[in-house]
């Protein structure tokens, strides 16, 4: 799930996309109610060249509804290859999930405690992605789901909280070796005063929590995704 800079979601009516770096930077829009599955991919490349993206390799996020994130202890090998991986995982999701596993697409990469990251979703879905990113001259190195796109976002090993406030919703995930160890959903309600009540009551909830149930220490650094102005604010109430 490494080796890109540029973490991205296409829903059926919704972009979001969020990048690290020395430009960070992130977009969440609503997909024009015009616009066919053909002309998806010029109109994306239009929006991620004014925004600023990075060129290259994109990681996909796929939608939560349709991706399943696993950690399992494979028992494989240290010297076993990427086929070899993929091949055990996807013999060992059928007892962990109701996905089917030959009509799935997986990744698999090393996790914490010898297990590894496994994030299967149907290959349907993820086949009519990708060619929409190849529309808009973009390959995927990766499918992973919103939390662990956002650690790969940050890339940064020690332990640290990533929030992405989009324009509906707030994903908040701590962050422990480049692996979610805990994650939050969140809607928004409209009311800006209100969403930053809650973004900050549920920050320091989800910080006690990765303390005292995922065993962490203090939290080197925060990374967060918002509108400037709301960045702001939520920077200057988190500390």
């Amino acid at each position: 799930m490494t080796g890109s800079k540029l973490v991205i979601e296409i829903r059926s009516n919704r972009v979001m996309a969020a990048w690290g770096g020395r430009r960070a930077g992130w977009i969440d829009e609503p997909i024009p109610e015009d616009l066919d599955r053909d002309s998806l991919g010029a109109w994306l490349k239009e929006r991620l060249a004014e925004a600023g993206a990075p060129s290259g390799k994109v990681l996909l996020a796929v939608p939560r509804r349709e991706a399943v994130l696993l950690q399992l202890e494979l028992g494989a090998p240290a010297e076993a290859s990427e086929s070899d991986l993929h091949s055990i995982a996807r013999l060992s999701l059928g007892s962990h999930s109701t996905l089917d596993p030959h009509a799935c697409v997986l990744d698999v990469v090393k996790s914490v405690d010898g297990r590894h990251a496994v994030c299967a979703a149907p290959a349907e879905i993820v086949e009519d992605i990708k060619r929409i990113l190849k529309a808009a001259g973009r390959s995927v190195v990766g499918v992973t789901n919103r939390s662990s796109g956002l650690a790969n976002v940050s890339r940064s090993e020690d332990p640290h909280l990533v929030l992405l406030v989009g324009a509906r919703e707030i994903e908040l995930a701590v962050i422990n070796d480049g692996v979610p160890v805990l994650a939050r959903h969140l809607n928004r309600n409209g009311d800006v005063e209100s969403d930053i009540a809650k973004i900050v009551s549920e920050v320091h909830r989800a910080v006690t929590s990765a303390k005292l149930v995922g065993g962490l220490q203090e939290l080197s650094a925060g990374y967060i995704h918002a509108e400037s102005s709301l960045r702001k604010e939520l920077v200057q109430q988190l500390g």
